[in-house]
């Protein structure tokens, strides 16, 4: 999840950037232009911390620029990035595309390698070009580090592409992000994005994957902060489907929650995760939290007060604030969707957390609405 192995910082950047999608000759592919003049809009950009902040210069004094008014340059000794997790508009992937870049070495002060590298659900996507030694990033031979042969040519433009599949991102999935790679001397970076062909995998049928009613899914390890789970009845408390529902009572915050399960939840293109609750008007919370786990924690939705479950950080995918506590004294459905929390299509679930600050809340029926076939 982090080149370089620094801790990215899942926050939106008041960087300003743009996307743009032109349509060349019939039997082309259409290229949408991710990255020119700026990082996509909404993006966490990010540089090596031993190296200068990021440089956007223009045609002058020994810089070069392809397209628009900007290139990035980037130079130091050793690796050296600028990179990018998080923006309003990822890449959808289709059947057939190519992901492009442009760069120009200066024969001067060469390069020893150049690597691209893709943000899906971490960063397991990257092609370089030149001394494959120089960048120790991914496991060679595989999607993590392709080898893409020499160097292009110094002191001159030279498109770089590479086939999306050949990254392991498949038709479907979504690029949230994105690293320019360097290993020693001097590259500039213009005109990046994608080449597509327009054509979006099937989507398959929307309906409801249940995951949690009645039991905690096959498998997997249940756990609690706070008092015992309590499993009820509609004779003990309130129950939306089934037989019974999990009824949490308590001060502080406290939780049910899994890890494990064995049918983990794969989310596709336009998803929505959900949760019923019922809160007790004679008692009741401060705060709800819904929380999912990919291997991490780091992916949490949140109603009522903001700050009084203080995991992660507000306003981003490891806190997103979604609004006012539902109505009490009747059953509610929570929405979220999955990309608002950064969960992107390929990400696999395999826990889900049932968080309160204090109160009495009932929680059942819970899982994955996949979107359906046209949604975006």
């Amino acid at each position: 999840m982090k080149p370089l192995f620094i801790r990215c910082l899942f926050a939106s950047a008041f960087l300003v950037g743009f996307c743009i999608t032109t349509q060349p000759a019939s039997g082309q592919l259409k290229e949408i232009i991710w990255v020119d003049d700026d990082f996509p809009p909404g993006a966490n950009s990010q540089v090596n911390a031993d190296n200068h902040p990021h440089s956007w210069v223009t045609q002058g004094d020994g810089n070069q620029v392809l397209f628009g008014k900007k290139s990035l340059q980037r130079s130091g000794m050793g690796v050296a990035q600028d990179y990018f997790t998080i923006c309003d508009k990822p890449l959808l992937v289709c059947e057939g595309d190519k992901l492009f870049t442009h760069v120009y070495l200066t024969a001067e002060n060469l390069t020893r390698a150049v690597m691209l590298q893709f943000h899906t659900t971490g960063w397991n996507h990257r092609a370089f070009w030149g001394d494959g030694d120089a960048v120790p990033f991914g496991a060679p031979g595989t999607p993590q580090k392709l080898d893409m042969g020499a160097l292009p040519a110094a002191g001159k433009w030279v498109r770089l592409e590479v086939d999306a599949v050949k990254l392991g991102i498949t038709p479907g999935m979504e690029i949230t992000g994105m690293a320019f790679t360097i290993c020693d001397g001097e590259v500039f970076f213009d005109k990046t994005g994608l080449a597509t062909t327009g054509k979006e995998p099937p989507h398959g049928e929307a309906r409801d994957i249940v995951w949690l009613d009645d039991d905690f899914p096959a498998g997997s390890t249940p756990q609690v902060s706070g008092p015992p789970t309590q499993w009820v009845t509609a004779a003990d408390g309130k129950v939306h489907t089934g037989k019974r529902a999990l009824k949490r009572t308590g001060g502080g915050p406290t939780q049910d929650y899994f890890t494990g399960a064995t049918e983990p939840l794969e989310v596709k293109r336009g998803d929505v995760l959900y949760a019923h609750v019922f809160l007790d008007p004679a008692d009741k919370t401060k705060a709800l939290m819904l929380q999912f786990n990919d291997g991490s924690w780091e992916h949490r939705a949140t109603w009522g007060d903001q700050d009084a479950i203080a995991w992660g950080n507000l306003n981003t995918p490891s806190r997103r604030h979604l609004g006012p506590l539902p109505e009490t004294g009747k059953w509610i459905r929570l929405e979220v969707p999955a990309n608002k929390v950064g969960l992107y299509p390929g990400a696999k679930l395999n826990g889900m957390a049932f968080t309160q600050e204090g109160g009495t809340v009932h929680w059942d029926k819970a899982g994955l609405r996949n979107a359906g076939p046209g949604k975006k």
